[in-house]
């Protein structure tokens, strides 16, 4: 994708931080198999979030600061169904060695291995087997939500409320948000419903009213940022590997040996960003997050 520069530059910064992710999904995109076949889910949703800072930082610029937060909502959204969708399809291709033993079984031959292997291929055909949250994921791959299933009205998974819950399954997720993040988000919820419902004449005229131009866009970035960092830290303990650093494969693809510890580093957007803004939302946030990634990377300025 074509890099964009946006007058605002903490939306530019966000921008750069989003085409970095964009650029890791490629080569690690979710593939699940099921009821609809083989699936997968790539960049789709973060190149669409692209064009929507574009989109956010021209609204800006022209006034109309109750467009702008409508997008910002939009914003948010996309990205944490984008978060939602790749847990379902994670899920849906995990082996439960209850069922399927591949970890239990001693001596196992090749010939258990593919059985085992057939029958996870079999189950994850058969709808029957699915969860609502499985069903509505296949069926909004498939193109479209509309609400007249025959298993239901799928829509109803698509929420922020039932992407959170689903999210906070995890315990360290749950800790994350519970501890960390929950009052930012209540905050950004009243934001955008004011804006987004009119829920006040102010909230009308925003958007052509030259009236406290400077108020609105501060309110605007801040809420974008916050939105952003909550975002950022389900991704580092979702995905970690979306913030990686390209050091290390650049070095493999020289020819070279990479440092020791330099496939922990992430992208320096990411962490110009997150050693700005997440100790605004709470200070041992970053700490919290360092210590329970899965994979070890490093968040840290000191780290580096």
């Amino acid at each position: 994708m074509k890099n964009y520069k946006c007058s605002i530059k903490e939306l530019n910064n966000i921008y750069d931080i989003f085409l970095g992710i964009s650029d890791n999904i490629v080569s690690s995109p979710n593939i699940a198999v099921g009821s609809i076949g083989v699936y997968s889910l790539f960049n789709e949703s973060i190149l669409a979030s692209l064009n929507r800072i574009q989109s956010i930082n021209l609204c800006c610029d022209n006034g109309c600061f109750v467009d702008a937060f409508t997008l910002v909502r939009k914003y948010r959204d996309d990205l944490l169904q984008y978060i939602f969708i790749s847990r379902i399809m994670d899920d849906m291709m995990k082996f439960d060695d209850e069922k399927y033993p591949i970890s239990s079984i001693k001596n196992l031959t090749s010939i258990d291995f593919i059985n085992i292997i057939e029958k996870k291929l079999n189950d994850s055909l058969d709808i029957s087997n699915k969860t609502a949250n499985e069903i509505a994921v296949e069926q909004w791959r498939k193109g479209k939500l509309d609400g007249k299933e025959k298993y239901g009205d799928l829509k109803k998974v698509f929420s922020t409320t039932k992407y959170i819950k689903k999210l906070i399954e995890d315990p360290t997720i749950d800790e994350l948000f519970n501890k960390y993040l929950r009052d930012t988000w209540f905050k950004i919820n009243d934001t955008l419903n004011d804006y987004v419902h009119g829920n006040g004449y102010d909230y009308i005229v925003d958007n052509y009213s030259s009236n406290n131009m400077k108020e609105k866009k501060e309110l605007l970035i801040r809420t974008i940022i916050d939105i952003t960092s909550i975002i950022l830290s389900f991704i580092i303990l979702e995905k970690p590997n979306l913030i990686q650093s390209t050091e290390y494969v650049d070095y493999l693809d020289a020819g070279l040996i990479p440092p020791d510890g330099c496939q922990y580093f992430i992208m320096s957007t990411v962490l110009e960003y997150i050693n700005e803004f997440f100790p605004k939302i709470n200070e041992n946030l970053l700490f919290f997050l360092e210590e329970n990634n899965k994979y070890g990377m490093k968040l840290l300025r000191s780290d580096y």
